[in-house]
């Protein structure tokens, strides 16, 4: 999620920080993120997802999605 966001160099970068995507402030550390999004990744092969496609990685925008499932979102934008 940070580094899709902040690092140029991510391979993923073009699709989320180039377009503007960014993490909220506070989910730059761990700890903070998890307190706030309230439990940790359900297990293997989750991944976090943007409830709005178009909006940031904040408070309220995020939910755990299997790969599986998030692959399906993409093809009904």
């Amino acid at each position: 999620m940070i580094d899709r966001c902040m690092n140029p160099k991510c391979n993923r970068y073009e699709f989320y920080g180039a377009k503007g995507i960014s993490v909220h402030r506070a989910w730059l550390t761990f700890p903070r993120f998890e307190q706030d999004f309230g439990y940790s990744k359900p297990g293997p092969g989750y991944t976090i997802d943007r409830i709005d496609s178009d909006g940031d990685y904040e408070p309220g925008n995020v939910q755990w999605l299997t790969k599986s499932e998030n692959s399906k979102k993409r093809w009904r934008l």
